[in-house]
């Protein structure tokens, strides 16, 4: 099935597996002797790669924005369900009622793994749904190498599997240019507290029109708020 039909999606093979497993290599050495790997702006242009925004366009359509990056992760673990969107709980705040289309997208690029796998519960985009009451056989387990994408609609509840091997991917987020996108850029450069992009990838962004407009969302629209949850201690960016 594909991503209208269900808001997820494994994209095989998007980045030659030469160069993802390239990437991942690189992004392991400098690792190693502490050296972000955004320094070298690669994985900036990542975003603005014509593959990956085809990907993008397939699921949400023209005109969108970037609006956050995750530095590269080398991690080996098992997460809790959760969703990634800013208003995390089902049916309270305006991710839950859209006026606007909901086109805010989460893609995470595999660079090293074998058979990785991520959880979805499929509907829980527009459900209510209790994953402690969900039957096995409704979870959809998704399964990535190096160079796929997996994509997905961010209110969607997921998580990670434990792996024998730590996986190296790269996640990034792009959304439609509406209200929904400047609520989770917001929410997580101004309350989570995320570092601005840098200027090259700023640039990068501009001359593609995807970058952002840089406004504090919550500062216009105090009340919503109340239906925000910043995790607490937050993640290192």
């Amino acid at each position: 099935m594909t991503y209208k039909a269900q808001h997820f999606e494994l994209f095989p093979g998007v980045i030659p597996k030469e160069e993802a497993l390239y990437l991942g290599a690189r992004i392991r050495e400098l690792a190693a002797l502490k050296i972000h790997f955004g320094a070298e702006s690669a994985l900036d242009r990542l975003s603005v790669r014509s593959e990956i925004l085809d990907v993008v366009h397939q699921c949400i359509g023209p005109k969108v924005w970037s609006i956050h990056n995750i530095r590269p992760q080398i991690e080996k673990f098992r997460s809790n369900w959760h969703r990634d969107c800013s208003n995390k709980v089902f049916g309270r705040g305006r991710d839950w009622n859209p006026e606007v289309e909901y086109r805010c997208l989460k893609v995470i690029m595999y660079f090293e793994a074998t058979n990785e796998p991520l959880q979805i519960i499929p509907g829980s985009y527009y459900k209510d749904l209790n994953p402690k009451l969900v039957q096995p056989g409704k979870v959809v387990t998704l399964r990535a190498n190096p160079g796929d994408i997996i994509a997905f609609d961010m209110r969607q509840l997921h998580r990670g599997k434990p792996t024998s091997n730590a996986k190296v991917v790269h996640q990034l987020s792009y959304g439609g240019q509406d209200h929904h996108s400047q609520r989770f850029y917001s929410y997580m450069h101004h309350l989570r507290g995320f570092p601005p992009f840098s200027d090259v990838h700023r640039e990068m962004l501009s001359d593609e029109g995807m970058l952002p407009p840089d406004t504090d969302y919550f500062a216009k629209f105090p009340k919503e708020l109340s239906t925000v949850q910043v995790p607490k201690p937050r993640r290192t960016p």
